[in-house]
């Protein structure tokens, strides 16, 4: 008996075989065509450029006005929405104009915003306070953004996809430090301050700043240490307060003060710096440090004397002084070799401040360090106009030719003389010229 099912069963198995292959086919063709979200959202921002360091929300500058709008093209609500903030930018408030808003979480922050009832077609804003980075790398701000249906962020299948671009912002400028109390002449040894000659003023300030360089932003958030360093001729000295914290607290302006005090007389810069490439270093106006300085007084003769120096002493004086300071300091830096001299012979720089006259200085050679009779010795002066000097050469650095009429000849010398086994030098020089570095 000869079998035949084998026959009927190969067709069997290919009708099969086709059967599954359409099975298979029918789900890859449906997802050929997608259909268009049915619930959508956007989302925009007031500020798309940041300042860096900048506060929004602070005084005299706005808040972060952040737009949703439903944009869903069937009714559809949308509820809920966690925003979250990228890093670089800090949230401390959040207000919505319906709902509510929240601040939570850090490193990401994430504002949450509930309660919404945005129907399709509305829109509604939300005022963020922020703080933004001093760093100097600025790469966009990417907000990321998630919305829901629910009024209070829960459930699944019931997200709305955003219609818009990610929220993007970008950064401009820096942070830097400004001198906002700027250093003033002092005495060696004593407290530089904002006022002249006074340990005692208000102390030098230092401020964490935004903005261009013509204008004090105070940055009011975060915290830094600020370090002071000097450019001049001597060092801190001990007991000099050059490194201090910024202020904190809400809205106060980042700012240190410091109470530096400097070894050696001559001229002086200081520079801030916070140590980070964050914050651009600060550098202050110059200033000058002396060895001696009076007050003058409104009327009449100043006369500001000193001590002794290793072989001289020294007074500079005037006869109208208009309130400003006489002020000497000995063997400033750089005059080491004054006309030449090496012989180490004391350097003197001497000035009135605020004079209109002529000023005059008296040396005097102690008794012990005389070497030769008065009329040998000579005067060196090194000032900003060239004058003739007594060699008759016109330069601005050399030995002063003697007086005829010190009222017109200066800058020249007056007389030397010898008294008491010292011998005394007068000279006098003219009120625009600059301090006198006299041998």
């Amino acid at each position: 008996m000869r079998a035949t099912w084998p026959v009927r069963h190969p067709s069997r198995f290919r009708l099969l075989g086709v059967a599954a292959t359409l099975l298979v086919a029918i789900p890859a063709s449906i997802g050929v065509v997608s259909a268009a979200p049915d619930k959508t959202y956007a989302l925009s921002i007031n500020q798309v450029t940041l300042v860096a360091g900048e506060t929004y929300g602070g005084v005299g500058n706005p808040r972060l006005t952040l737009t949703v709008s439903n944009t869903s093209p069937q009714p559809q609500e949308l509820g809920s929405m966690n925003l979250t903030v990228p890093t670089g930018v800090t949230i401390t408030s959040a207000v919505a104009s319906q709902g509510t808003a929240a601040v939570a979480g850090s490193s990401p922050q994430v504002v949450q915003l509930r309660n919404l009832a945005l129907m399709q077609g509305g829109d509604m804003t939300v005022e963020l306070s922020a703080d933004v980075e001093c760093s100097s790398a600025h790469d966009p701000y990417i907000w990321s953004s998630h919305g829901k249906q629910s009024n209070d962020f829960n459930g699944t299948g019931n997200d709305l996809t955003p219609s818009s671009n990610p929220l993007t912002n970008f950064v401009a400028g820096g942070c830097r430090l400004l001198f906002t109390g700027q250093p003033n002449d002092a005495r060696t040894g004593e407290t530089v301050t904002t006022a002249l000659f006074d340990p005692d003023a208000s102390r030098v300030e230092v401020t964490v700043a935004t903005g261009d360089t013509s204008t004090v932003d105070a940055v009011t958030w975060g915290s830094w240490t600020i370090t002071l360093s000097e450019t001049g001729p001597g060092t801190f000295a001990a007991g000099s307060d050059v490194v201090e914290a910024t202020a904190s607290g809400a809205g106060a302006a980042r700012s240190a003060t410091f109470t530096p005090a400097l070894t050696a007389a001559g001229p002086y810069t200081l520079v801030a710096t916070t140590g980070t490439t964050d914050v651009t270093d600060g550098t202050s106006d110059g200033f000058v440090v002396v060895d001696f300085a009076v007050q003058c007084p409104a009327t009449g003769p100043c006369t500001s004397g000193s001590r002794p120096a290793s072989t001289s002493s020294v007074e500079v004086s005037t006869t109208s002084s208009n309130a400003g300071f006489a002020t000497v300091s000995f063997n400033p830096s750089g005059t080491e070799n004054l006309c030449g001299r090496t012989d180490g012979s004391d350097v003197f720089d001497v000035d009135i401040t605020e004079s209109v006259e002529n000023k005059t200085v008296k040396i005097t050679i102690q008794k012990a360090f005389v070497t030769k009779a008065a009329n040998k010795y000579n005067v060196c002066v090194r000032l900003a106009e060239p004058f003739t000097t007594a060699e008759g050469l016109l330069t601005t650095e050399g030995n002063l030719p003697n007086c005829v009429d010190p009222a017109e000849d200066a800058p020249c010398v007056v007389s030397r003389s010898t008294v008491k086994g010292s011998v005394e030098i007068v000279f006098v020089l003219e009120p625009g010229d600059p301090p006198a570095k006299a041998w």
